[in-house]
């Protein structure tokens, strides 16, 4: 069920006397927080489940610490169940926990990040219903989602020509075709790279994130495309030359391109837009979740490749003595 919430609270101050005094917690009530999307392109289904919790003090405290906002894993049941027609398919397909290594620092604690993962495969001619259910309390949250289609994405040369003579660009068309339950589409093109010092070598990547687009109706059969740029690629890798391509000293040689679009089902949109920044002056925001007797996403998305895809020969010399790049090193 489709939630959009929004929560105002009003205290009216001039009718209280000073000495009445008010606890603003509410008695505890048990709500789990859920994000999840399905991909059948990936071998591994990862879920974070949390808790939401509130105590006496600092919240960024309380956030330090793990127990604050980690579920014992015994405690919880997490399935998933293959539906079709409005009738399960199969078993339970019941997730594990374990512990993701890699979160970044933050407000939050980053020691003991538990998701909860399936190997199970999926099939998109199918929905799949989330059920997590906490064995001692008896409170369970569940939510549905549809699986994206399949979809290739295609590059008309071999190789990428982002100039057609020095200091004249190009531009060309990274295209798809939509699938059925995909709303929003994302391009991605990573430059992969090396850096050389001395006898070192270290082989480095920067990603060109593009805008989402959107279709009016997730369905499928409608021709689509992202604009590339040959003027902007360079002006890209000028932009990031104090982050990426800090040193002079080491020798930069170019690798390849891998060109990557991700699409996401209609929740999944939803809550980008409802959750992106305000550009108004009204920052009040609505709550939108899907997440029955919960809150978060659970959605599902789709990752399509074009990896490996050398550079033109004029794109090449580009790079090394161009306007925008002449000065990153590349040899």
């Amino acid at each position: 069920m489709k939630k959009v919430i929004i929560v105002v609270i009003l205290i009216a101050v001039g009718f209280v006397a000073c000495e009445d005094k008010f606890d603003l917690k509410a008695p505890w009530k048990e709500v789990m927080s859920i994000y999840g999307l399905l991909d059948q392109s990936q071998a591994v289904q990862y879920i974070k489940i949390n808790k939401a919790f509130l105590g006496d003090g600092n919240a960024t405290d309380f956030a330090q610490i793990s127990d604050s906002s980690n579920y014992n894993p015994s405690d919880l049941e997490v399935k998933l169940q293959r539906m079709k027609n409005g009738a399960q398919i199969g078993a339970d397909m019941l997730l594990s926990d374990t512990v993701l290594e890699d979160k970044r620092t933050g407000v939050f604690a980053s020691s003991n990040n538990i998701v909860y993962k399936t190997r199970d495969p999926l099939f998109n001619d199918s929905d799949y219903k989330l059920i997590v259910k906490n064995k001692k309390t008896g409170h369970e949250a569940t939510a549905t989602t549809p699986l994206v289609g399949d979809f290739s994405v295609s590059l008309l040369a071999n190789t990428v020509g982002f100039v057609v003579s020095p200091g004249v660009y190009s531009s060309f068309k990274v295209r798809w075709t939509s699938v059925a339950n995909a709303k929003i589409y994302q391009l991605k093109i990573r430059f992969n790279y090396t850096e050389t010092e001395g006898q070192t070598v270290t082989n480095k990547s920067v990603d060109w994130v593009f805008g989402t687009q959107k279709i009016d109706k997730v369905k499928a059969g409608t021709e689509m495309y992202q604009e590339v740029s040959g003027t902007n690629f360079y002006q890209f890798l000028k932009s990031i030359k104090s982050v990426s391509f800090p040193s002079n000293t080491v020798v930069r040689t170019d690798g390849f391109l891998d060109f990557t679009v991700t699409c996401g089902g209609d929740e999944l949109s939803t809550y980008i837009d409802v959750t992106q920044p305000s550009s108004n002056i009204n920052q009040e925001k609505p709550f939108y979740t899907n997440i029955n007797n919960g809150i978060g996403i659970f959605s599902c998305r789709y990752v399509s490749n074009v990896v490996s895809k050398k550079l033109s020969a004029n794109s090449l010399l580009e790079l090394k003595i161009g306007q925008f790049t002449s000065d990153l090193n590349f040899q």
